[in-house]
């Protein structure tokens, strides 16, 4: 990524970027760079646009492929830095990746040091510290962080933050196929730190996890769907298990009242699709008591569940959604149902086979002719016509 002294690869990675962002054309964009910088700056433009579906602003942010399948989404590190706020001065992440996490630390403490092993992985984390107004504050270390010297070239952290590597090709997610092992960074940095978090895959075995660290298992939604798992130990521990949903912010964990879900076939006159963020932390009892909603309908999806109730939730850990009618589920029956209420257009909420869909949905549509647009669920036989709530409320 060599640069000339008149215009430099960053220049060219912003032409790149905002000549995307206004849907020029590839060909077009590349025929408007400088030749040795076209690659590399359309590279990085492309880059940039993936991550818009994850990061609230990535358009100056410097990203690899690998970089960025495993950075840390901004609103998920800004949150992250703030649990850990006032647990000392200074942050050390150990394997600092591309430094998404590692800016937000930089804003949150007074000094923020980042170890890479990667050159030119700690070379898009000093680019994305400027990026993010954090270079001040924090410092990149060409290292790895298990090498005998490295703990040396760092100061004594009082907040140990680390995002280790995954093995891509891993069937199972545990904790040998993390890099840096875990075992050895907490050992070598976190032991007398105030607090510590590190992130782990979600779907990993929760039981695996507290035979090797003392923890909170705090798991993260982005947009409504489960993204993040960290565990927070130390002073920083608050629970056995949460939930965090962004970018709301609303949090509950395993400390807070539960209610008895009861099982019901029918539903009542809202019907919550539950975060699949709060199946996996178990904490289902907990947010039936917040919402208000323990009738239990299980979805034909492994990870979902249905609660229902009588009024709208006041939580954001649910989407809401108006019941319309419900019948047997047959394909002629539901359509009729449909037409009554003066349908048009129905999107499917059910567990159909993806290979299906269109041949269902386009079943259910024939001959519907109306303006309303509405859901489907399917629980078991049954299926249940609904709206948003917030689409029933005219928004």
């Amino acid at each position: 990524m060599a640069e000339d002294d008149e215009y430099t690869l960053a220049d060219a990675a912003a032409a790149a970027t905002r000549m995307l962002k206004h849907k020029v054309s590839d060909a077009e964009i590349k025929d408007l760079l400088p030749e040795h910088y076209q690659d590399d700056a359309f590279a990085i433009a492309r880059l940039r646009n993936k991550a818009s579906d994850r990061f609230e602003d990535p358009w100056e942010l410097w990203f690899t492929d690998q970089g960025l399948r495993y950075a840390t989404p901004d609103r998920v590190a800004r949150a992250r830095a703030q649990r850990l706020e006032g647990f000392g001065d200074v942050a050390v992440d150990p394997a600092c990746g591309v430094g998404i996490q590692l800016a937000f630390l930089a804003r949150t403490f007074e000094q923020a040091v980042g170890i890479e092993r990667d050159e030119e992985t700690a070379e898009l984390a000093e680019r994305n510290l400027q990026a993010l107004g954090a270079e001040a504050e924090a410092e990149v270390v060409v290292a790895d962080a298990l090498d005998p010297g490295a703990r040396d070239r760092v100061p004594d952290p009082d907040v140990v933050v680390c995002d280790p590597a995954r093995d891509p090709e891993a069937e199972r997610r545990t904790l040998d196929d993390l890099s840096p092992d875990l075992g050895k960074i907490h050992a070598r940095y976190a032991e007398d730190a105030q607090a510590w978090c590190y992130e782990l895959p979600p779907m990993i075995d929760p039981d695996r996890v507290r035979e090797a660290f003392e923890a909170e298992l705090a798991y993260t939604s982005l947009n409504g769907d489960l993204n993040r798992l960290a565990i927070y130990g130390g002073q920083a521990r608050e629970a056995d298990r949460s939930a965090l949903t962004l970018p709301a912010g609303e949090r509950i964990d395993d400390r807070e009242p539960t209610s008895e879900l009861v099982s019901v076939e029918e539903p009542d006159e809202i019907l919550h699709r539950v975060d699949r963020t709060i199946v996996r932390a178990q904490l289902l009892p907990q947010l039936a008591h917040r919402a208000n909603a323990d009738g239990l309908l299980s979805e034909e999806h492994p990870r979902r569940y249905l609660l229902t109730s009588d009024r709208p939730a006041a939580t954001a850990f649910t989407n809401d959604f108006q019941v319309l009618d419900t019948h047997t589920w047959n394909l002629m029956g539901l359509r009729e149902k449909l037409k009554r209420l003066d349908a048009g257009h129905v999107t499917l909420r059910a567990g159909i086979d993806p290979d299906r869909y269109w041949d269902v949905r386009n079943a259910l549509e024939e001959g519907l002719e109306g303006s309303v647009s509405v859901q489907l669920f399917r629980v078991g036989d049954q299926g249940i016509i609904v709206r948003p709530v917030d689409q029933q409320a005219g928004n």
